[in-house]
């Protein structure tokens, strides 16, 4: 795990504490937020105590536990399969990390490209891969991009503003 960021992962996973699901199935953890998702063997320790800290509890093998917002309270099923969104994810081909943001709503997006395809991506669902150097796989502006290395993805902002094109690719070369 040298490219993700442990204290950059705990405070994505304090902002989703509303949202999370964190599955445990064949000995790896999953959590998500349903914007962001990361697969990981060896939960870190700081991990550990931030996702207990929300849910009080572990999911048990092949179980899934989640929050659930409306009734404020913890609820447990099947574990959830991602592999498919994962797999699909890994399909992709080389992208890269601009320098460029740009303001979406009340959120600085994070402008990733691949070819002529460029991507916004909300900056909080970034701290988990600040500082991340290995490969990054994409498919389209409306697909999950892949952290390799980290098993880590996240689902871009489904936007397309063609005259912003022109100024992107100035910047982004």
């Amino acid at each position: 795990m040298n490219g993700l960021n442990i204290k950059g992962l705990v405070k994505q996973i304090k902002a989703s504490k509303k949202d999370l699901i964190w599955s445990f199935k064949d000995g790896t953890h999953t959590i998500s937020n349903r914007h962001w998702m990361i697969n990981i063997v060896n939960l870190p320790q700081d991990v550990k105590i931030a996702l207990f800290s929300i849910f009080a509890e572990f999911p048990e093998e092949g179980k899934h536990i989640r929050y659930d917002r409306f009734s404020e309270s913890v609820m447990r099923g099947d574990s959830i399969d991602f592999e498919g969104i994962k797999n699909g994810a890994n399909k992709g081909s080389a992208g890269d990390r601009t320098k460029f943001t740009s303001d979406i709503s009340d959120y600085k997006a994070r402008v990733f490209k691949r070819e002529g395809t460029y991507v916004y991506v909300n900056e909080a669902y970034l701290l988990a891969v600040e500082g991340y150097s290995g490969e990054i796989l994409m498919t389209d502006w409306k697909r999950p991009i892949f952290f390799k290395d980290e098993n880590y993805l996240v689902l871009p902002y489904r936007v397309v503003n063609e005259p912003e094109k022109e100024i992107l690719e100035l910047f982004c070369k």
